[in-house]
């Protein structure tokens, strides 16, 4: 991607012959050639909004549960090597002496597991290890991908969607949508307006924050009148330009489950939210949507280091 963004030529597959396996998808040149012709033809129908990052999981926490599983191959371990190097200004004693390392020299310095950072006392050599993954390689992928879906249609907006283990400070220049997953609970604009805040203390005035409204189950929201019409107002005073509403078909709720069987009629739960959207949309939801955000000179931001200076 990153060469797609500096020549905007496609890549030529003798010289990127690598294949990435991610799940069952394979990564190599004419997968990303491909991607970048259908770029072309979508583009035709309007100016495109793409979501580049989805449900990913580089730091486990997702259907393959804690687990890492990233960063441990050659090449990424020779670019973190060099880093640390950078980092520690060459001193490959300061280095052991912060992670509790005893390395001879640059070529045995490797990332590590947090349960092995744990069991052998090394947690600040986890933590340079996924700062590393997370700010360096991780977001610079998403980044590479604007950059070059930019170079093929130049109008196109890019964003990510759900879960907040990117390095999002770095995205402000470079992309301009997000889905925010804002759990349906009890007083979300309690417990999660930070989320909501923390994105837009690192965007610019033309982002585009969604919410999720997902009734996958039978929230709070739904289930009264109140929490109806309460719910797209707490979507606006939380900054955000929309929300969304995930229809899936889930066990737990089961079908289409905004409406009757035959489609004929809302149920009454989406017919309270959709009546409350429209009058938002006639009067303060316009103007607030349409006005010039203010941005927190200071924001609070969870990070990896945090991780390690939560435990001082």
């Amino acid at each position: 991607y990153d060469s797609i963004a500096e020549t905007g030529k496609p890549l030529d597959p003798e010289a990127f012959p690598y294949q990435f396996p991610q799940g069952h998808h394979v990564r190599d040149a004419g997968m990303i050639n491909r991607k970048m012709e259908d770029l072309k033809v979508s583009a035709k129908f309007g100016s495109p909004l793409y979501v580049v990052t989805g449900e990913e999981y580089m730091l486990g926490g997702g259907p393959g549960g804690d687990r890492e599983f990233s960063g441990f191959d050659d090449l990424t371990t020779s670019r973190f090597q060099a880093w640390c190097r950078e980092q520690f200004k060459a001193d490959l004693g300061a280095l052991n002496a912060e992670w509790g390392s005893t390395f001879q020299s640059w070529d045995e310095v490797r990332g590590i597991l947090i349960m092995d950072a744990v069991n052998k006392d090394q947690l600040p050599r986890w933590v340079s290890f996924r700062s590393f993954m997370r700010s360096h390689v991780w977001s610079q992928v998403f980044i590479d991908m604007s950059r070059a879906m930019k170079r093929v249609v130049p109008e196109v907006r890019t964003g990510k969607v759900g879960h907040d283990h990117h390095d999002f400070t770095r995205y402000k220049e470079h992309m301009s949508v997000s889905k925010l997953y804002i759990v349906p609970h009890l007083n979300i604009e309690w417990q999660q307006a930070i989320k909501a805040e923390v994105m837009q203390s690192f965007t610019d005035d033309n982002t585009f924050l969604l919410g999720s409204a997902s009734n996958m189950k039978w929230s709070h929201n739904f289930q009264s009148e109140v929490a109806n019409v309460r719910y797209p107002w707490k979507m606006l005073f939380m900054g955000l330009n929309g929300f969304d509403w995930e229809e899936l078909l889930f066990a737990g709720f089961g079908g289409d489950s905004s409406y009757t069987p035959d489609f004929s009629e809302k149920l009454p739960f989406f017919e309270n939210i959709s009546r409350e959207v429209l009058h938002i949309q006639k009067g303060i939801g316009k103007l607030t949507i349409a006005a010039k955000p203010v941005r927190s000179e200071v924001a609070m931001l969870w990070g990896i280091n945090n991780h390690f200076i939560s435990r001082l």
